[in-house]
């Protein structure tokens, strides 16, 4: 049999003043053995539990109006603060020490050296037009995941050694170009057709400073 009560508070307590209410037409239920003063503690509790509620739905929509009113003082309070530190920041007066001291940022007038970029360019050739080579790179992160450049890199150099065997370093090598966004197309002439051509590429950043050398790239070029 399931419970007869309602779960929830409000259908409850409903249900317990429709109760009570049947109950008294009915004289307050003493004909089935229920005592009068049972009842009548009864109906003073159930009146007592509403008065709660009711007072306890005010002080829930006293307190969203509360916050309500800190929410938007924060907000006010965070314009105003923030308006405040960009008048001291121009201050001519204003100290790196005092800034530290309110916790406002403090100006780097000295550029972070840039060092040269550590990884590894990973790249693939399309060959699927002929007389021409696209030339796709990226930088792969930790987790494996394609990304563009790394973090310092504003492009990658290409080196291409046209036939023979792959090349041993870049002094075999032609220099293609900076490229700064993936792919590059290389043309090729008629001259050039069923060759192997051979492409190495490095990172490189805005002070020309490169990283290491990627694994050969080798396809034939397409007649």
């Amino acid at each position: 049999m399931s419970d007869w009560v309602p779960k929830e508070r409000p259908a409850r307590v409903a249900f317990w003043r429709n109760y009570h209410t049947v109950g008294s037409l009915l004289g307050n239920f003493t004909i089935h053995g229920v005592p009068g003063p049972t009842w009548t503690t009864f109906n003073t509790s159930l009146t007592a539990l509403e008065a709660k509620i009711i007072a306890l739905n005010a002080a829930r929509a006293a307190l969203d109006a509360l916050e309500q009113e800190a929410f938007d003082m924060d907000a006010s309070v965070t314009v105003q603060g923030r308006a405040i530190g960009r008048d001291a920041q121009a201050a001519p007066t204003m100290t790196n020490a005092l800034r530290q001291q309110m916790g406002i940022t403090v100006r780097d007038l000295e550029p972070t050296p840039i060092g040269a970029p550590t990884d590894v360019p990973i790249g693939e050739v399309d060959t699927s037009k002929r007389l021409q080579q696209t030339v796709s790179f990226w930088h792969q992160d930790e987790s494996g995941a394609k990304r563009g450049k790394p973090e310092g890199a504003t492009g990658v150099e290409a080196y291409l050694k046209l036939g023979g065997s792959p090349p041993g370093d870049l002094s075999e090598c032609v220099f293609v170009g900076t490229f700064t966004k993936s792919p590059f197309i290389k043309e090729f002439s008629a001259a050039d057709a069923n060759q192997v051509a051979h492409w190495i590429l490095r990172w490189v950043n805005a002070k020309a400073q490169a990283g290491p050398l990627s694994e050969t790239l080798s396809a034939t070029v397409v007649a």
